[in-house]
C-alpha cells in the first residue's frame, strides 16, 4: 500500500497511463529488432523483408495512437513546454537546424572513423544499404524500403522517441538532460549499429532540443527527414 502511493505521487496520472502504452511497446520492438539480428542481411527473404517494414511502421503507429488517445489528444509534453513558435516558423526552424545538424554529424563522424581507424576496427554499415544494392529484391521492394527509411521513418520515429517517450519524462522532471539521455540512448541503440552509437545519440540530442525548445514536432520531423534524405543521397552518387 505504501509503494503503491509512492508511486502515484511520483508519476502523474498521465505518466501513468502513458507509460502503460510506451514501455510495452519498447520492450516488445527491442525484442523483435535482437530476433532479426539471427538473420544475415543478404539472406533475408521478400516477405520477410516486407513484413519486417510493415511491422516497423505499425508497432510506433499504434503506441502512438494508443498514447494519444490515453492523453486526451496531446503529447505530454504540452504540460511542460507549451509550442513557443507558429507552425510555419517550427518548419522553418526544423530545416534551418537540421542543416546545422547534418554539418555537425558530418564532422563527428569523420573524427570518429579517424580515431577507429587508427585502432584497427573496421566501420560496417547500415543494413538498409545492402538490402537496397541486393539484386534479390524488386524495385517496387527498394522503393518501399526508401519511402520507409526517407518519409515514414522521420515522422514516427519522432512521434515515438521524442514525442512520447521523451516527452513522458520530461513532462514529470522538467528537465532536458536526463529523460534526452535515457531516450537517445535507446534510440541509438534500436538501430544495432555499433560504430553509429555515438552519432545516433548525438543526433537524438539534437532533435530532442530542439523538440524542447520549439513545443512543436513538426521541428525535430523536419530535421530527421533531411538527415534521412542527405543520407540516401550520400549513398546513391558517393557510395
Amino acid at each position: 500500500m505504501r509503494f503503491q502511493t509512492f508511486f502515484q505521487r511520483l508519476f502523474s496520472w498521465r505518466e501513468r497511463r502513458c507509460a502503460l502504452v510506451t514501455v510495452p511497446v519498447l520492450l516488445v520492438s527491442l525484442v523483435q529488432v535482437f530476433a532479426a539480428m539471427g538473420t544475415p542481411a543478404d539472406t533475408v527473404s521478400t516477405r520477410q523483408l516486407l513484413s519486417g517494414a510493415l511491422s516497423s511502421v505499425a508497432i510506433p503507429a499504434l503506441a502512438i495512437i494508443a498514447s494519444l488517445f490515453l492523453n486526451g489528444g496531446g503529447f505530454p509534453l504540452r504540460d511542460v513546454v507549451r509550442p513557443r513558435l507558429s507552425c510555419g516558423t517550427a518548419c522553418r526552424k526544423g530545416i534551418v537546424y537540421g542543416i546545422g545538424m547534418i554539418a555537425l554529424l558530418i564532422a563527428f563522424t569523420a573524427l570518429q572513423s579517424c580515431v577507429l581507424s587508427r585502432l584497427g576496427i573496421e566501420e560496417g554499415r547500415q543494413v538498409v544499404f545492402t538490402w537496397l544494392e541486393s539484386p534479390a529484391y524488386s524495385k517496387i521492394v527498394k522503393l518501399a524500403l526508401l519511402t520507409d527509411a526517407v518519409l515514414l521513418a522521420p515522422i514516427l520515429e519522432e512521434m515515438m522517441y521524442r514525442g512520447i517517450f521523451f516527452g513522458v519524462m520530461a513532462a514529470h522532471r522538467q528537465r532536458f538532460w536526463i529523460p534526452a539521455l535515457i531516450s537517445g540512448c535507446y534510440f541509438a541503440l534500436m538501430h544495432l549499429h555499433a560504430e553509429a552509437f555515438l552519432p545516433l545519440l548525438l543526433f537524438s540530442l539534437c532533435t530532442s532540443y530542439a523538440y524542447w525548445k520549439s513545443g512543436r514536432i513538426v521541428t525535430p520531423i523536419l530535421m530527421h527527414l533531411l538527415y534521412n534524405v542527405t543520407s540516401v543521397l550520400v549513398w546513391s552518387f558517393g557510395g
